[in-house]
């Protein structure tokens, strides 16, 4: 959660008699009164500067009338909520509020935007404004949380006339659900907004290429005639806390582009023009892939030698480039691999100088892609920072760590001499200008990791027990197996180590009590009930019990919430309880696998696992649904991928060869053989014990032929290359290397489950998914 303690806004004095309450992000004000369960609810939005002036409008117009609101409850947090990445739909909102009807709704819209006229703020995309001089908006909602319980997973709801609750949506663009009849008036200023974001623009807009709160990025055609990016600005977004928005840096931008105009490697501006309320920059079309794919497809498609030789020509046009651009007297500000593209012919182009800067000149705002962009340097020392990263980048992500662990870039550049001969000279001097310490490796050990998991446990809390990742701590994930405090338990389990029980209480009582409000599927209820019935907590059962009574919402082919993931776990408990109990499920459950694709290019490694699943129970399924034939068709499609999605499902592939071969030994032998092909071939930089150097890792536990030994040695010591000693232990980080994290996915739990089922010649996460007895 963010620190923002010291940007907390203070509380308006005219809602004294009110109850104020903090909850998550937002300070709560009720009069206490009954709020009804959905309406025409009212959103205001502001910027920085006129927040404080904004919520004591908004308390003083509401107190008037005694109408509950809630605001976000410090600077911080709406800088967050209008930042560039922000969610599109629920961004702009800085207060929320919740009139009793409809007619209180209208006249609270009038006195606001009359109160908050000329008062700047973002559009607010899901909402109808209500003026054009005011940040007022609102939009039909609800005002409970109603979660729907008819589907794989619960969404927030809406009550039709029926009693049915729907799917209450929360778009970028305004809806009236289709049983709701608006008020004339708000009909009146719905057309009105309509004709007046009608205009004719200078281009096509042929394919979104990227969205964001702050703009989106789209491939249109000009009205030439010719191919062309458009990126799009909306007003008061993504400041950065520097003053400039998103149209400020698009406008600076331009400028910059022109003044580079004659730089072959600087992209093309063609144009800058308003529509609407937005702004759009046009510039070439520049055919190729960003750098950073190039790596990846590069180090995937050629020998290390070839790959190195490859790195060394394009790092030194990049560096080529930007020499022609300080001469300019601009410095870049924010190189990085995805803001760089390579022409089919490998020629640089630079396509994104929206932070660039005078050369003389301090910084307006500090932006950049972690591990690239630096603080405390100036001038072009900036992009020498950046490029000097970069040339770490091309062999491994290590640099991105260094911002928890300076020492990693060290190990970062003796993994790149190693595994691709590159010069251990030049890499240290990059070390050096990042400020990273020299290579060295910390002591790890399972103790080690089960130490830092333990320091960092928070039984205290109801809604998370391990740090994870970013994923961890929003809708009732922190109990979940992938990411969250059942897969740690399963991690801990298979070390060798007793759980606790305080934390398998604690997952048992969590569970239990958010049943109802979270996925039901694997990646949910089924994935803890899993977990706890392994470990011998009758609440597992329990919870199966409860998620086979609704066993038919299962349709999707999706593992973490649909028909596969529920298939493996209703498997596993039928296996484990030796009784009939579960029969009918599983029975049903398969009897809706919609069988595998023809195309094995449609056939998915969720697919395949679900159906090497069903056969552990129907061993006819092996011949009549072609299983092994198909299996074979997607891995060599798999092995011909020239990008990362090659790995995509490997450990996925992995456990359904596995279940294969429990049913038909030496069929399934040689699909495990093809699976370890593909494992030891891994030139992967994720971690996941799902697609990842994890899944090929688990893939190659069990075989003790020298190759795969040798393929297995070297993945581990990628592995741990990227872990960090810490007081409390060893720390592993998530996915994306920027915090650390105790989850299965690719955090602690995820190294522990390499390290046992390598030291078991077993694939530990086999007890999870589907009728393996329990690992030990």
């Amino acid at each position: 959660m963010l620190d923002d303690a010291k940007t907390l806004w203070p509380r308006p004095a005219t809602v004294s008699g009110a109850e104020v309450l903090e909850e998550n992000v937002w300070t709560y004000v009720s009069f206490g009164g009954e709020l009804p369960e959905q309406g025409w609810k009212i959103h205001v939005s502001a910027i920085p500067a006129r927040a404080e002036a904004t919520i004591s409008t908004v308390a003083r117009i509401c107190a008037g009338t005694k109408t509950d609101f809630k605001y976000l409850r410090s600077r911080s947090m709406l800088d967050l909520m209008n930042s560039k990445y922000a969610h599109r739909g629920s961004s702009g909102k800085f207060v929320a509020i919740y009139p009793r009807d409809t007619d209180l709704a209208l006249d609270l819209l009038d006195q606001l935007a009359l109160a908050l006229r000329e008062f700047p703020g973002p559009y607010i995309l899901s909402d109808l404004s209500w003026s054009d001089d005011s940040p007022v908006y609102t939009r039909f909602g609800g005002f409970r949380e109603m979660l729907t319980s008819d589907t794989e997973s619960p969404v927030p709801g809406i009550r039709k006339p029926d009693g049915e609750l729907v799917f209450d949506r929360r778009d970028s663009t305004f809806y009236v659900p289709e049983f709701v009849q608006p008020p004339e008036r708000l009909s009146a200023r719905q057309r009105e907004v309509a004709e007046s974001a009608f205009v004719t623009a200078p281009f096509n807009v042929d394919e979104v290429v990227h969205f964001s709160n702050g703009g989106g990025v789209y491939r249109g055609t000009l009205d030439s005639g010719q191919a062309c990016i458009v990126k799009e600005a909306r007003p008061w977004t993504a400041s950065h806390g520097s003053g400039m928005d998103s149209v400020d840096r698009l406008h600076h931008e331009y400028e910059v582009l022109r003044r580079c105009a004659d730089i072959p490697a600087v992209v093309k501006a063609f144009d800058l023009v308003p529509l609407w309320k937005h702004w759009y920059l046009i510039e070439e079309l520049v055919d190729g892939v960003t750098l950073d794919q190039a790596i990846v497809e590069n180090r995937m498609r050629l020998e290390p030698e070839a790959y190195h030789a490859w790195a060394e020509k394009v790092f030194a046009d990049v560096a080529g480039a930007l020499d022609q651009i300080h001469a300019r007297g601009i410095v870049v500000g924010d190189v990085h691999p995805r803001n760089i593209m390579l022409t089919p012919e490998d020629q640089v182009r630079i396509i994104d100088l929206e932070a660039a800067f005078e050369v003389d000149r301090k910084r307006s705002f500090i932006v950049g892609a972690p591990g690239f962009a630096t603080a405390d340097k100036i001038g072009i020392d900036v992009d020498l920072h950046a490029l000097a990263a970069l040339q770490l980048r091309f062999y491994n992500d290590l640099p991105v760590l260094a911002g928890l662990d300076p020492s990693s870039l060290g190990r970062g550049a003796a993994l790149a001499s190693r595994m691709y001969g590159a010069n251990s000279r030049q890499l240290d001097e990059a070390v050096k200008v990042l400020g990273g310490r020299p290579a060295g490796q910390p002591e790890i050990s399972d103790s080690l990791i089960r130490s830092y998991i333990a320091a960092h446990a928070t039984p205290n809390r109801r809604d998370l027990l391990f740090p994870g990742s970013a994923r961890s701590i929003s809708g009732y994930r922190g109990t979940n197996f992938l990411d969250g405090a059942a897969g740690v338990l399963w991690g801990w389990h298979t070390s060798g180590a007793t759980v606790p029980p305080e934390w398998v209480a604690w997952l048992a009582e969590q569970s239990w009590e958010v049943r109802d409000r979270r996925v039901l599927g694997f990646d949910g209820t089924l994935g803890a009930a899993t977990v706890l019935d392994l470990l011998g907590h009758p609440c597992g059962r329990q919870l199966a019990d409860y998620a086979a009574d609704r066993w038919r919402i299962f349709s999707s082919d999706d593992l973490d919430k649909g028909l596969p993931g529920a298939l493996l776990s209703f498997l596993g408990f039928h296996a484990r309880s030796q009784d009939a109990t579960y029969l009918p499920v599983v029975e049903g459950l398969i009897e809706r696998l919609p069988g595998l694709a023809p195309d094995p290019d449609d056939v998915t490694a969720v697919h395949l696992l679900a159906e090497a699943g069903a056969a552990t129970f129907d061993h006819s399924r092996i011949q009549s649904g072609n299983l092994l034939a198909t299996f074979d068709k997607v891995l060599t499609v798999q092995q011909e991928k020239p990008d990362s999605s090659r790995y995509h499902g490997l450990g996925l592939r992995s456990l359904a060869a596995d279940l294969i071969a429990s049913v038909v030994p030496d069929e399934g032998a040689v699909l495990q053989e093809s699976v370890r092909a593909l494992a030891r071939d891994c030139r992967s930089d994720t971690r996941s014990l799902l697609h990842g150097l994890g899944a090929a890792a688990l893939a190659l536990s069990g075989s003790q032929q020298q190759r795969d030994v040798e393929a297995r040695t070297a993945i581990v010591e990628q592995l741990h290359a990227r872990v960090v000693q810490a007081p409390e232990g060893n720390a592993v980080p998530a996915e994306g290397l920027l915090r650390f994290s105790c989850d299965l996915t690719a955090g602690s739990a995820a190294l522990l489950v390499v390290h046992s089922s390598i030291s078991s010649s077993r694939n530990q996460l086999s007890g999870v998914f589907g009728p393996h007895p329990a690992s030990s």
